[in-house]
């Protein structure tokens, strides 16, 4: 018996690989797996995720292969999209410093958000926040 993961199902001729939770996925060839991927990230439903998480989520809806987290990193990596569009960190990481108050309202803090859309009934496009600090 070398492969106890695999299932194989002589009536409709399908593999399946049996994950450590004991649930049957679904093993896919090259093409669907590559459709499978493209569902996922973009389709209707597709989130356009990391890598990985593109991995657990396949998992999550039942397929498997055998490279499919390589796939899924190497597929999210060549979104044309996420590199234009994606988040990127312009500030340089730095220490984080504790703000003290000795007494209620000594400390306020002030920040915009915005702009929003559609706007608000009377045309406004921000938000002003301001935070007192106890």
């Amino acid at each position: 018996m070398k492969a106890l993961r695999f299932y194989y199902n002589a009536i409709t001729r399908t593999l399946y690989s049996r994950s450590y939770d004991g649930i049957l996925l679904r093993c896919l060839s090259h093409k669907e797996a590559h459709e499978a991927l493209r569902e996922a990230y973009d389709g209707t439903y597709g989130a356009h995720q990391l890598g990985p998480k593109l991995g657990d989520r396949l998992r999550r809806l039942g397929c498997y292969w055998l490279k499919i987290i390589s796939d899924s990193i190497a597929y999210a990596r060549r979104c044309h999209a996420c590199r234009i569009y994606g988040d990127f960190i312009h500030q340089t990481p730095g220490h984080l410093y504790l703000t003290s108050s000795s007494w209620p309202l000594e400390m306020r803090g002030m920040d915009v958000i915005g702009p929003i859309s559609p706007p608000a009934s009377k045309g406004h496009r921000l938000i002003l926040a301001i935070i007192d600090y106890f």
